[in-house]
This record gives structure tokens, C-alpha cells and sequence, in this order.
């Protein structure tokens, strides 16, 4: 729903999207099992003039399985880094059942003739890379992410300041808590204060862009959670037909947050979740005038170390999307229909090699329809028995299979 009049407008709409999935396990006894995740997101924009503009999203996600707690392996939403404010609970829950309200985004962003200040809840992207985003530090989609339409939005006040038609400055200040694990869960420990920060665990980040010979060139630098980021990132085409991306970041630890973690001899060992690292990606891709799109990328992850079990623990608190140090990641799609597309893409983890292969559908029945079909298929030696703390022998060969159709309408 639409209203516009004397430069005021007002946009109301929605979506209601449901993702049933069946998970079979690929170690241990049992069988497969099922679960289901479904959203309602109401969303509102409103402009006043040019120089006001206020976006909101409402969401309600409602989650069942058929065994405890498989609902991580379809959520689409990392640790909460960077939220200080609780803007969303749940309000029932089982061991087989949740019921989640929140606000996701809610922003307000003024505009003056040389800059423009958005404060509150917003998305916020600085990379252009796809399978992995070293740049883009506020809550990155990992990439075993299943639906990737709606970015979630941090805590933050964000100032742009164009500097000519291709050049410009962007600051931000992200807000956000010490995530901390639940010896019982295994998980972040959920946030009981209406309102958390601290100076380790926010944010300033402050980046310039430009574009030099057609090669858009950014680099920024700041306080990031636990650390301090420098980085940088070219994106441009090599002969009017490759477009090529590359990203590169260091992150100085400004502290510790030591965990006990189980070593191989079954004593427990102290590692820093936030630790001094390099990370980089280089990309390819390339778009056919048949509608063949090909992309692929090379990660080096810094922060993973040699042993699976600390990146693991490292990518519960958000550290890391990913546990090896070594990714290569490919994706390709055709559009045999103008309603009909297909994809297939996968990821190869090294040096403990495994594989994460996801083929896929996209079928578009009506303009405001969208269903969605496909598999991540697990590939790679299974976790090895010892005692109450498995150990891991390859990244993707810990994870189940997944079999999932995602229906999407919106009004």
C-alpha cells in the first residue's frame, strides 16, 4: 500500500515465508529428522520532502522440528554482534518450538546538502564480495545461509558524505554487547539488559571510496569488536568481460577472551576468541548474454588456526563464518524460464578437505510468489569420538544434510 502527497510518501508492505526442511544426520545413530522455519515481515517506508525518510521492518518467526533444537542449521542470522538494544525476545518456547517477535530494522536518516546521518537499527555492507565478506564486519551472512534477501540491521549511527559523482567517505558507530557462551547450550547466552555496550565490543569504523580507472577502490580502518580493522577492496573488469573482486583485512587484537576448550590428550587448553589475523578473498564472475552467470572466490581465513575445534568455537561468538583456513567457493546459475531459474554452487574447505555442494531452484509462479527448492549436501570425514567433546576431522563433515523448500509471497 502506497500514499503520496505534497512530497510526503508512505509505503506499507509485507511478506509471509515458510521453510520446512528435513536434516538427516551424516554421523552417529540417528535418523533424519524434521523442522520447519516461517516469517511474517511487515515492513514501512515514509519520506518527508527530501530530507527525511524513516524505514522499519516488524518481524515474526515461528519455528518447529520434530527432535530438539535442530534450528540453527535454518537460521539465517548469526551471533547478535553489534545489537545493543533487545528489540526482540521469544514469547513461548520448547525444546521443539519457538516464537519470536522483533523489530529488525528501525532507522531514521536525514539528509543536508553535504552529508546524510541515518541513526538506529540498519543494515550495513561494505564488501563486494559473495560466499565471503572480509570487509563487511557488521553480521555477515555465512555461507551456508539459505535465504540472504533481508541483510540484518546493527545498532549504529552511520554518516555518508559524497565527495564528487564517485568518491565519498562513509563513519559509522555500531553499538553492541560481550557475547559470552552458555556452558550449558553450547551457544551465545541470550541478552537480559534492555540496553548493552561496551568500548571493546562496538564499533567505529570510518571508510573512503573512489573509482580509479574504472577500478572502484575503497579502504577503511577503526575499532572493531575485540580489535582494530584495516582493510581494503578493488572491484573492476578485466577486458569488458571478467569482473574481478578482491578484498583484504588485519585485525589487531585489542583483547582476550580466553575459553577452556578440550585438546586432543583430553585436557583442556585456554584460546583467545579474538586474536591477530590476515584474511583475504579474490573473485571472479561473469554474466552471459544467454543468462549463464559463473562466479568464484578463494578465502584465506585467518582467523580459523589449525585446529577445527577453536574456529568452531571462535564462529559461535562471530568471529569467523567459517572454520578452515583455506576456501574456494563457486556458484552457477541459468534462467531456463524467464519464471525458472537454476543454480548449483559449492564450497571446497582445505587443508582437512570437505565439501559443501547446494544445487538449487528458484520458481516464480506469480509476480509476488517466489518458491524455492535445493539440498546442502555434506561431504568430508565425520567428527571422531572422544567422550562427551567429538573431535572434528573436517569442517562440512560435521554438519547434516539439508533438503529444504522455501515458499515466499509478498503484499
Amino acid at each position: 500500500m502506497s500514499w503520496e502527497e505534497d512530497g510526503y510518501t508512505l509505503d506499507l508492505a509485507g511478506n509471509v515465508r515458510t521453510l520446512p526442511a528435513v536434516l538427516q544426520p551424516t554421523s552417529g545413530p540417528e535418523g533424519p529428522e524434521g523442522a520447519s522455519i516461517s516469517q511474517l515481515r511487515l515492513t514501512l517506508k515514509a519520506t518527508a520532502k527530501d530530507w527525511l525518510s524513516v524505514e522499519a521492518h516488524a518481524v515474526q518467526v515461528i519455528g518447529f522440528a520434530t527432535r530438539p533444537q535442530p534450528f540453527s542449521e535454518l537460521h539465517t542470522l548469526g551471533p547478535q554482534r553489534y545489537r545493543a538494544l533487545k528489540l526482540s525476545g521469544a514469547w513461548s518456547s520448547t525444546d521443539r518450538f519457538v516464537a519470536i517477535a522483533g523489530i529488525d530494522r528501525l532507522s531514521v536518516t536525514a539528509s543536508a546538502p553535504w552529508f546524510d546521518v541515518t541513526v538506529g537499527r540498519q543494515p550495513i555492507n561494505f564488501s563486494k564480495a559473495y560466499f565471503w565478506s572480509p570487509l563487511d564486519v557488521f553480521l555477515p551472512f555465512s555461507p551456508r545461509v539459505i535465504d540472504r534477501e533481508y541483510k540484518p540491521g546493527v545498532d549504529a549511527v552511520r554518516v555518508d558524505v559524497p565527495l564528487g559523482e564517485v568518491s565519498g567517505l562513509n563513519a559509522v558507530a555500531a553499538a553492541g554487547p560481550e557475547l559470552r557462551i552458555d556452558p550449558a547450550t553450547g551457544e551465545v547466552a541470550p541478552q537480559e539488559d534492555a540496553f548493552a555496550a561496551s568500548a571493546d565490543t562496538s564499533a567505529f569504523l570510518v571508510r573512503a571510496f573512489t573509482n580509479v580507472a574504472s577500478w572502484d577502490v575503497s579502504v577503511q580502518a577503526g575499532s572493531v569488536y575485540g580489535g582494530y580493522q584495516l582493510g581494503a577492496g578493488v572491484a573492476g573488469e578485466l577486458l569488458e568481460a571478467v569482473a574481478v573482486r578482491a578484498e583484504a583485512t588485519y585485525k589487531h587484537s585489542r583483547r582476550t577472551n580466553p575459553v577452556p576448550l578440550p585438546s586432543e590428550d583430553g585436557r583442556f587448553v585456554t584460546i583467545d576468541m579474538v586474536r591477530h589475523q590476515p584474511s583475504f578473498v579474490i573473485g571472479l564472475e561473469r554474466r552471459f548474454e544467454s543468462s549463464l552467470y559463473l562466479s568464484a572466490e578463494y578465502f584465506y581465513n585467518g582467523t580459523a588456526g589449525k585446529a577445527l575445534e577453536r574456529g568452531a568455537v571462535r564462529s559461535v561468538l562471530g568471529e569467523t563464518t567459517n572454520l578452515s583456513s583455506h576456501l574456494v567457493g563457486a556458484v552457477a546459475s541459468y534462467e531456463l524460464l524467464p519464471t525458472l531459474v537454476v543454480r548449483l554452487s559449492g564450497i571446497l574447505a582445505l587443508p582437512r578437505p570437505s565439501s559443501l555442494i547446494t544445487p538449487g531452484l528458484t520458481w516464480s509462479p506469480a509476480q509476488n510468489v517466489d518458491i524455492d527448492a535445493g539440498a546442502l549436501v555434506a561431504i568430508g570425514a565425520r567428527p571422531r569420538a572422544r567422550g562427551a567433546a567429538p573431535v572434528l576431522e573436517s569442517e562440512f563433515g560435521s554438519y547434516p544434510h539439508v533438503y529444504y523448500m522455501q515458499m515466499k509471497a509478498y503484499f
